[in-house]
């Protein structure tokens, strides 16, 4: 808290949802709209936003955006957005490397080199570094989507309290 201000912030600001110590943010009910972080590049304010999971509706596939989509079917941060995860992407953001070969005339791909330590199936734990995808919807300023390019370490969960590389402090504290 001393260094956040936000002491509730690993609860989605929620004092009395105490059941998530390794700080995984959920949206609840929150709206799509909803906005979770800010990252500044070029000037520019991208939000990360609750989204939406994506979705088939009368048969059409609705594209997902946001942290909901981000977290959705075990993919990209396995399945769940942690308190490294969160600042991952705003780092992404903010530090990465602008990669016009993925990028489209309303979309914005940055790349962010990073380590940290995950869990392995034997339960130990291993430093690998790994490259996070960041991208951007530059006509609403928004972050779509962000994944760990590595499939050794996507699916997996980051270890938040022990990782590599960071300014920030990551470690959630109930």
């Amino acid at each position: 808290m001393a260094e956040t201000g936000q002491p509730y912030a690993y609860t989605g600001d929620d004092p009395l949802n105490a059941t998530d110590p390794l700080g995984l943010y959920s949206c609840g009910s929150r709206s799509a709209s909803y906005t979770v972080r800010h990252a500044n590049r070029g000037g520019r304010d991208y939000a990360l936003t609750c989204g939406r999971s994506t979705t088939v509706n009368n048969g059409k596939r609705i594209q997902g955006y946001g942290i909901r989509h981000i977290q959705q079917d075990g993919r990209h941060f396995g399945g769940n957005l942690s308190n490294a995860g969160l600042n991952l992407v705003v780092e992404t953001v903010e530090h990465g490397t602008f990669d016009p070969s993925q990028s489209t005339p309303v979309t914005s791909v940055y790349l962010y080199r990073t380590a940290g330590h995950i869990l392995l199936d034997n339960d130990e734990i291993e430093a690998i570094p790994f490259t996070v995808k960041v991208v951007v919807n530059t006509t609403y300023q928004t972050i779509t989507t962000a994944k760990i390019t590595n499939p050794t370490i996507d699916q997996r969960p980051l270890d938040n309290c022990n990782f590599d590389g960071q300014a920030m402090p990551l470690c959630a504290s109930p």
